[in-house]
């Protein structure tokens, strides 16, 4: 069989032990703890001989190979940056249906379907305000803690990389609120004013200058 062969096999069969214990790796890729019997013996001899795996040698965990991270990491990147932007359209999108239907309720006179919006409305506001500020701390957990999940000055650095990809994602998301939209969009109406303008803009400002200065502290 020729050298070709012997290297598409090899790759075949990499490609299979991965797929076999893919949920395993991918719990690993997030961070999470594995254990010897997520994969079995023979799995773990197996992914350790084909340095998918490394076991650590100060507490004997299992860790998946900086390589994969890495790869997995690139496979990823358009993917979260696409689910990124459509989670961003869709809050907007929604944002934008309740406030007419604010409108709408009041031309109406309908004050019961007002108030009901009005709850809407605000914990739309305050979910779209959580998400960045969940992003936010858990970057700011993973810096403090100077990437502990990591070992050697190279993982750190692809690690740093990773996190500096999330911030940009996530200020590109800002960038897609145009308050333009929504001071036109709220006129004159008191409530819509104060919470998709004045307070919504000095939130997402603080979210922005909060992840400015992870990204400084990512650049020292």
């Amino acid at each position: 069989m020729s050298e070709q062969h012997h290297l598409i096999d090899a790759g075949i069969k990499r490609l299979r032990l991965l797929n076999q214990h893919s949920k395993a790796l991918m719990r690993g890729y997030a961070g999470l703890t594995l254990h010897d019997e997520d994969f079995g013996p023979r799995g773990v001899e197996q992914l350790l001989g084909a340095r998918v795996l490394w076991r650590s040698d100060t507490d004997g965990s299992l860790r998946i190979s900086h390589r994969l991270s890495e790869f997995m990491a690139e496979m990823l990147q358009d993917e979260q940056r696409r689910h990124i932007n459509t989670d961003m359209a869709e809050l907007l999108d929604n944002l934008r249906r309740l406030a007419n239907r604010y409108l709408e309720a009041q031309n109406r006179g309908d004050y019961v379907e007002l108030e009901h919006v009005r709850v809407l409305l605000t914990a739309a506001v305050d979910d779209f305000n959580s998400r960045f500020a969940d992003a936010t701390d858990t970057l700011w957990q993973r810096l403090n803690s100077d990437f502990g999940f990591v070992q050697g000055l190279a993982e750190k650095i692809r690690e740093n990389e990773r996190a500096q990809q999330q911030v940009k994602r996530l200020l590109d998301g800002l960038e897609m609120i145009d308050f333009n939209e929504w001071i036109e969009l709220a006129g004159s109406h008191g409530f819509l004013r104060r919470l998709l303008v004045s307070q919504w803009q000095q939130q997402m400002s603080e979210h922005h200058s909060s992840l400015r200065l992870v990204q400084e502290r990512l650049w020292h």
